[in-house]
């Protein structure tokens, strides 16, 4: 991220984009989830709907909702996921620790890079994987994705 980016990043005259909000979060060791529950002070066990963060990119119809943000003493969060058709991306990664995910699919087909592996999950289907890097996905079909991502630290 260039400096000049930053600047207006710090000075709220643009907001990051996905992949700039990943990589800013991955140079401090953070997942995205991490950063926002750092904006919030302590947690509480109910996490109403309506204050759960939500990010957009519409340009790439892209966006994640914080369902069960981070929080300090808690070792995974919850978030929702919505990638429209065509879209190709990656999931980014803390770069100081692999995590352990669990990617529940609630609409749409999605291929995953995994390694060697690049398994295409449907609705419904649970796909678990150990993240230590960024995930490559690739929207199938003529619809759009939507899934929940469990992610614990490790």
């Amino acid at each position: 991220v260039s400096r000049a980016a930053l600047s207006r990043l710090e000075h709220g005259e643009v907001s990051p984009s996905a992949d700039v909000l990943v990589r800013l979060c991955a140079a401090h060791g953070l997942r995205p989830s991490q950063l926002m529950a750092r904006v919030e002070e302590g947690y509480a066990p109910l996490v109403p709907v309506d204050t759960q963060s939500e990010w957009r990119d519409p340009q790439r119809a892209v966006s994640t909702r914080h369902v069960s943000p981070a929080a300090p003493g808690l070792c995974g969060d919850v978030s929702e996921w919505r990638f429209g058709p065509g879209v190709v991306t990656e999931l980014g990664a803390s770069q100081s620790a692999a995590r352990e995910c669990h990617l529940l699919m609630q609409q749409g087909r999605l291929r995953v890079k995994l390694d060697q592996d690049s398994p295409v999950a449907e609705r419904g289907d649970m796909l678990r994987f150990h993240q230590r890097g960024p995930i490559q996905i690739e929207v199938l079909g003529e619809t759009g994705v939507r899934f929940l991502l469990f992610s614990l630290s490790t």
